[in-house]
């Protein structure tokens, strides 16, 4: 039983270890840009943006349940339940709680700005992406179009 906590904890260990170090890009998005386009800004509007977990989280979070709840399975149990049962109930029961919480903790959210633009061509295109310029109706922009639905809007 020591042996399997121990491979366990490992486990855990080495996938939250995994993401850690340099962000690195497919060569492919190096030279994807499609196109560059024109418009006028149409409306902005502040959102919320909810990243996708990784499945670190939450098998990292199953993993600790199974043993926490395998630890109180031992504690609980009693002759009018068979050990063995307790034990698998609440060892399920900690590994559907912690991949629940693995998955609550590794979600980021985020604020992002939304905006619709008018191109040049008289299309309407809405674009979502990180905060980091400033807005306003009627800005004149410029749209990098880089393939597989992404974009960048940026002032001209």
């Amino acid at each position: 039983m020591r042996a399997l906590q121990m491979l366990a904890v490992l486990l855990v260990l080495a996938l939250a270890l995994g993401g850690c170090g340099r962000k690195s890009f497919p060569d492919g998005d190096i030279r994807s840009l499609e196109g560059v386009y024109y418009g006028t800004v149409l409306d902005v509007t502040d959102v919320m943006v909810a990243e996708d977990p990784a499945l670190t989280g939450p098998i990292a979070g199953g993993v600790v349940g199974a043993i926490v709840g395998s630890q109180i399975g031992g504690l609980f149990s009693s002759d009018l339940i068979s050990s063995n049962v307790s034990d698998l109930v609440l060892t399920a029961a900690g590994i559907v709680i912690g991949v629940e919480m693995g998955s609550k903790v590794q979600t980021r959210r985020y604020r992002a700005t939304q905006i619709t633009m008018e191109l040049n061509n008289g299309k309407i295109l809405v674009v979502v992406q990180g905060s980091d310029d400033y807005f306003l109706k009627g800005d004149k922009v410029r749209i990098l179009h880089m393939g597989e639905g992404r974009a960048r809007v940026q002032h001209i």
